[in-house]
């Protein structure tokens, strides 16, 4: 009798295990369904804090740019505080808050050195940087990634892209997200009047770093009304993305046009629950060295 009913409790738990494995099969996570987990967990009005780590590829195409930092976020008015980890501007600090300062970053560059006052376009921020301040966090890279997955439509990008389940990065369980663009290459682009590498960058959703280095300029600021250059038919030829499992935020981006890895940046240590002082993001804040 225990025979015979062990032999049938045997026999369910198999066919149950089966269901079971079939069901996980079926509901595997898409590539759009990642996204707009993505979107929805980045959308929230949440304040971070992370330390960063950025690999960017210099203007010349020899090397790269090493930078550390760490930053401080309050959404949703996008006020910014970040200091600099790693030499050769390791303590310096940066606040960007557009309500109290207007358009300006505050930058204190060192005790002996008075307060700035610079554009998050202008050459001093910019040097050997793809990015400005306005692209800080985590909803630039998201807001790229569903921009794709839109023109594409849902069946077309869960074919185009690949997901990868259960990949330690960084201390975290995480998903991989592989994008490859095998029709990547430059197309002719006429400047109208007014426009910048910047406007045309986030007009086309490219890297605005692969139009400067394409068209062989030697900044952001150079001045291109009128002119003919080359820019991407897409942000990059291949891309990867770690996100985290379960807050579903990027915790490591890398970018690859057709000679190889162009930026790459990680986040550690991310706090998702940060709690600001009023004048957390203010140079009278006691915390900081303004």
């Amino acid at each position: 009798m225990f025979s015979n009913k062990f032999s049938i409790y045997s026999i369910a738990f198999t066919l149950l295990l089966i269901i079971s494995n079939s069901y996980d099969a079926k509901c595997q996570m898409t590539a759009s369904s990642l996204i707009k987990l993505m979107s929805d967990a980045t959308s929230k009005n949440i304040n971070y804090e992370y330390t960063m780590n950025t690999s960017e590829r210099l203007i010349s195409g020899k090397g790269y740019h090493y930078g550390k930092s760490f930053c401080k976020i309050q959404m949703p008015d996008f006020k910014i505080y970040m200091k600099i980890l790693a030499s050769p501007n390791e303590g310096t600090e940066i606040i960007f808050n557009q309500a109290k300062y207007g358009k300006a970053c505050i930058v204190n560059a060192g005790k002996l050195i008075p307060n700035l006052s610079l554009s998050p376009f202008g050459k001093i921020l910019r040097k050997d940087q793809h990015h400005t301040f306005y692209e800080s966090g985590f909803k630039y890279s998201v807001d790229l990634l569903k921009y794709v997955n839109a023109k594409m439509g849902n069946d077309a990008f869960n074919k185009f892209a690949k997901i990868e389940s259960d990949i330690m990065y960084s201390g975290k369980m995480c998903y991989r997200l592989t994008l490859i663009d095998d029709n990547f290459k430059y197309e002719k682009y006429v400047v109208k009047a007014g426009e910048t590498m910047y406007s045309i960058a986030n007009l086309k959703k490219v890297s605005e770093f692969l139009i400067l280095q394409r068209n062989k300029f030697n900044s952001y600021e150079t001045n291109i009304e009128g002119k003919t250059i080359e820019i991407p038919s897409s942000f990059a030829k291949k891309a990867i993305i770690y996100v985290d499992k379960i807050t579903y935020h990027p915790l490591g981006i890398e970018m690859n046009d057709e000679i190889g890895m162009f930026e790459k940046y990680e986040f550690t240590n991310v706090n998702y629950t940060a709690k600001f002082e009023a004048n957390e993001f203010t140079k009278d804040c006691s915390k900081y060295g303004f």
